[in-house]
């Protein structure tokens, strides 16, 4: 099979992949009991979808250089869903994640007033009103309200109260309190990698760790220094080859389906349900 004809299927497999996803967020199921549960993975799995577009787009127009960005977010969704949904408590860990992005913006907001002050032609985009308003209130405020919503729904009347707890004897910048490592490691414990799995997941978050960088052509140890074309020569960065689009398409399709498949054991309704 010639690189064009793996590129047409894997676009094409791509393309079915975000038809399935986006099935399941239609046919999605709420339950009021797991509400902050079910929202989180829904979240989870709209975002994927999202960034798989992305990635189908960049892949349709031959630009897969930057791409890497999306993909790591795919890579650490499917970390995410998987650590959610194979914890004890899968509803105190998606309170933890909802609160932690409540956590962030409110720092976000503090920042975004400065900026928008100070640099009032910076297109940053504005935060909602209705949104302002919740910001605006004392974190303890914001969280008896949530384990209020969350009782009222017939779920945990402590719940972000013990998210809250969590977060704040971890410190840590990750929801879960752990590394990315870590994470894969307690994967791994809980037998959701086996030691092959692990250790791909392990590889591809070095791997995205290693593109943050600035990444210099280590080919300047094997080549003679005096061969300028070879030390300062750039590729052309709006070009990628076959080869290239091929990976970014089935990498981004392997991750969303993974976010898809492990999602819709929760939110989708029982077969045969109405």
């Amino acid at each position: 099979m010639t690189t064009a004809h793996r590129l047409h299927d894997t676009t094409d497999a791509l393309r079915r992949e975000l038809a399935e996803a986006k099935d399941v967020l239609g046919r999605s199921r709420i339950e009021d009991q797991h509400y902050f549960l079910d929202q989180a993975l829904g979240r989870y799995l709209w975002g994927a979808a999202a960034i798989a577009d992305s990635a189908l787009a960049l892949a349709m127009a031959r630009k897969a250089a930057g791409a890497d960005a999306l993909i790591r977010q795919l890579h650490e969704a499917l970390i995410d869903v998987s650590f959610i949904l194979s914890s004890p408590d899968p509803d105190l860990c998606a309170a933890q994640s909802a609160l932690k992005d409540l956590l962030d913006w409110r720092e976000l907001w503090g920042l975004h007033a400065q900026v928008v002050r100070t640099n009032p032609d910076y297109p940053f985009p504005p935060i909602p009103d209705a949104w302002q308003a919740v910001l605006g209130q004392h974190v303890a405020a914001n969280v008896d309200a949530l384990d209020k919503v969350c009782s009222d729904l017939g779920g945990p009347p402590d719940l972000f109260t013990r998210a809250k707890a969590v977060l704040d004897a971890s410190g840590r910048w990750h929801w879960s309190g752990m590394s990315r490592h870590q994470m894969i490691t307690e994967l791994t414990r809980r037998g959701e990698l086996q030691e092959a799995g692990a250790a791909i997941a392990l590889t591809v978050t070095k791997l995205y760790n290693v593109g943050s960088h600035a990444s210099p052509s280590w080919s300047v140890l094997a080549v003679d220094i005096k061969d300028e074309r070879a030390i300062h020569s750039f590729p052309d960065p709006s070009s990628s080859d076959d080869d290239d689009l091929v990976r970014l398409a089935s990498t981004a399709s392997h991750f969303l389906s993974g976010i898809r498949a492990a999602v819709s054991t929760r939110i989708l309704p029982p077969r045969g349900d109405a």
